[in-house]
């Protein structure tokens, strides 16, 4: 089973700020393809998080629909991806709030 690398930084986009990649560290992650297309719509959530008053509550899914068609994410698809999106929320949201002692 082949596995993708997932890129966390895009150069050519900080390049286009006048940054390097040298700048932030450089991450690659090794991503099964059958997770691939759940982590394309969680990243392409990044800015819809709702906020409270300690922070991110989670994410507005009414962006969903709209994020839907941009990942083109197959229809059958959806309802899988959504669980993967709910586990990869609760996740960060753990780690948003996470108190260090």
């Amino acid at each position: 089973m082949a596995v993708a690398r997932y890129e966390k930084f895009d150069e050519k986009k900080l390049n286009a700020f006048g940054l390097r990649i040298e700048d932030y560290g450089h991450e690659t992650v090794d991503l099964w393809p059958e997770n691939e297309q759940s982590l394309r719509v969680f990243d392409a959530m990044r800015t819809q998080w709702r906020m409270g008053f300690s922070g991110p509550t989670g994410f507005d899914y009414s962006a969903l629909d709209e994020v839907w068609k941009r990942t083109k994410t197959p229809e059958e698809d959806r309802d899988e991806i959504f669980q993967d999106l709910q586990v990869m929320e609760a996740a960060a949201l753990d780690e948003i709030h996470r108190k260090d002692d």
